[in-house]
């Protein structure tokens, strides 16, 4: 297995760089570093235009999580309370209601991917919301559901 750090891609790259300059066609550099063709290409034609520095390790990205314990608390509690409390006509929780109130109640964006992974470090979940048809009438359904099912089993 490939470790997934920058310096290891920094050093994949800068491996396939050097096999493509002592005359390896891009296909078997790709399969020497194990990644695709179209990425040994783009880190050529990156290293043809830019030079050496491209081949660097990026920083890492991963945004941090900018809640302290103090507005981790108050967010399980905002949480707690229930969506109706905060103005919303249901009470269900979605990513992107819980990524309003978090801006709102503390002035934080989160993107709502991120938002699934702080409320699973806090010990909670967000429901989806499945569609349902606003006119769907119950008991003809019912009806419907005994009457096939009885008749199945007969």
């Amino acid at each position: 297995m490939v470790k997934k750090d920058p310096k290891t891609f920094e050093m994949r790259r800068r491996i396939a760089i050097k096999l493509l300059l002592y005359g390896k066609t891009q296909k078997e550099v790709a399969k020497i570093v194990s990644v695709t063709q179209s990425g040994v290409s783009r880190w050529w034609t990156t290293y043809k235009s830019k030079g050496d520095q491209t081949l660097n390790a990026g920083k890492y990205t991963r945004k941090p999580v900018y809640l302290n314990d103090g507005q981790r608390k108050k967010l399980v509690e905002v949480i707690l309370k229930g969506a109706e409390s905060y103005g919303f006509e249901t009470d269900i929780r979605t990513t992107r209601r819980v990524v309003r109130v978090i801006y709102e109640t503390l002035g934080i964006k989160y993107h709502p991917d991120h938002v699934r992974r702080i409320l699973h470090s806090l010990g909670l979940s967000w429901k989806r919301v499945d569609s349902v048809v606003m006119e769907r009438n119950e008991g003809p359904v019912k009806k419907w559901t005994v009457d096939t099912l009885s008749h199945k089993a007969s």
